[in-house]
């Protein structure tokens, strides 16, 4: 019996996702997400104040998605090109 590609590719994620939960990150280190749930917060908070017109915060929103996921790219050494 052979195992096709998107077999192996389960077994490889769950080995991964196995070894990621037993290894794990450090409590100590900051975790990207965090900082970036301090980045949304923060944005929200001045879009929100700066703005009661429903149009601009919809804008807002869609620059704070776009550089997101850019400045993701970015921390990633690729300079968000996948």
């Amino acid at each position: 019996m052979t195992i096709g590609s998107d077999e192996r590719a389960a077994v490889v994620l769950l080995l991964a996702a196995w070894l990621d939960y037993g290894v794990g990150d450090p409590k100590e280190w900051l975790h990207p997400v965090q900082v970036m749930g301090w980045v949304i917060a923060g944005y929200s908070r001045w879009a929100i104040a700066v703005s009661a017109r429903r149009w601009w915060r919809r804008g807002a929103g869609v620059l704070l998605g776009v550089g997101l996921i850019g400045g993701s790219g970015r921390s990633l050494g690729n300079g968000g090109v996948y």
